[in-house]
C-alpha cells in the first residue's frame, strides 16, 4: 500500500529482487516468507508496481509460454498422475494443492507441473494471484 507516495518495505523488497526486470515465482515466495505475509499480498504489491511475476515453479508461465505437446516427452511417474488426477477440483488442480502434493510426493514442484501439462490439467488460483 503506498503511504504519502513513499514506497513500502515490500515494494523495495520486491524490485530490489528482480531478476531481468521480472520477480521470480519463488523469490515472491521468499519475500513473503521473510515479511510474514501471504504470497498473494507480493503478488497484488508486484502487479500494483507493474512488475510481472516469472518463471512459476509449476511450470505454467516462464518467460517464453510453454506449450502442451512439449510435456508429451516428459517422463511424469504413476504416482504423480496418481496424486493429480485424485486432487483435482471441478478438472483443474489449484496451486496450492500442487505445492502441496510435491511435498507429499516427494518431488519437485516442476514435476507435478509436467504432470498437469502431460495430463492437459490446468493449474487454478495461483497463490500469487497471476491467475485465477
Amino acid at each position: 500500500m503506498h503511504t504519502n507516495g513513499k514506497e513500502t518495505t515490500l515494494e523495495k523488497e520486491i524490485k530490489a529482487s528482480l531478476a531481468e526486470g521480472y520477480l521470480p515465482c519463488a523469490v515472491a515466495f521468499d519475500i513473503a516468507r521473510k515479511l510474514k505475509i501471504p504470497p498473494k499480498a507480493v503478488g497484488t504489491a508486484a502487479d500494483r508496481i507493474a512488475i510481472r511475476i516469472s518463471n512459476c515453479q509449476l511450470g505454467c508461465f516462464t518467460k517464453k509460454k510453454a506449450v502442451h505437446t512439449e510435456a508429451d516427452s516428459v517422463p511424469v511417474s504413476e504416482s504423480v498422475v496418481n496424486g493429480i488426477t485424485t486432487s483435482l477440483v471441478n478438472g483443474y488442480l489449484p496451486c496450492a494443492t500442487a505445492f502441496r502434493l510435491s511435498r507429499q510426493l516427494a518431488v519437485s514442484r516442476q514435476e507435478i507441473g509436467d504432470g498437469t501439462n502431460k495430463l492437459r490439467v490446468k493449474i487454478t488460483k495461483c497463490q500469487l494471484g497471476c491467475f485465477g
